[in-house]
């Protein structure tokens, strides 16, 4: 099942990423086999093994992928770490309940998080400005943002009503 809603989100486009921090050099063999075992190499557009810190893995991906940080949504269970990886890098963050482990509520979460970030213009954008008066839907338009596309609702919606982000297919409701 969590394969499966894995190989959905990267077959909408978003990119997925694994990272893993070893406290032992020697686990690393280990833990890449088990990757590999369970084809989560075939999932991962990225992935970040070794002893390093979840700052330095998140550096790397930035560097592999091409993203900035702020397009990017760390799922963890370590708060500290995830406090760390959105004071200093401006990642969004979502912690994650170790008894459950990442669910598709978490990644919801994220998705809403992602929505709703401040939205810093690329070079190549028009750039609003305060007399430009835009829907959400348009500026998820202008700014050609599928995971925006997929998960904002227009703000009048949102703030009359509690809207939940869902990102299932509506055939799985």
């Amino acid at each position: 099942r969590g394969t499966c809603f894995f190989l959905k989100l990267r077959h909408r486009g978003i990119q997925l990423a694994l990272t893993i921090t070893v406290n032992n050099s020697s686990n690393i063999i280990g833990i890449k086999h088990l990757v590999r075992l369970f084809e989560y190499e075939d999932i991962f557009n990225y992935s970040e093994i070794d002893e390093g810190s979840a700052l330095e893995h998140v550096r790397l991906i930035k560097e592999q992928s091409g993203l900035e940080f702020r397009d990017m949504v760390y799922f963890g269970i370590n708060k500290t770490v995830l406090d760390e990886l959105h004071k200093e890098l401006k990642v969004i963050t979502v912690h994650i309940n170790p008894a459950k482990g990442l669910g598709e509520e978490d990644v919801q979460e994220g998705a809403r998080l992602y929505a709703i970030r401040p939205h810093v213009p690329r070079a190549s954008e028009i750039p609003l400005t305060v007399g430009n008066v835009v829907s959400d839907e348009e500026a998820a338009n202008i700014y050609e943002d599928e995971v925006m596309k997929m998960c904002v609702q227009k703000s009048e919606e949102s703030a009359s009503r509690n809207m939940t982000y869902d990102i299932s297919e509506p055939d799985e409701k």
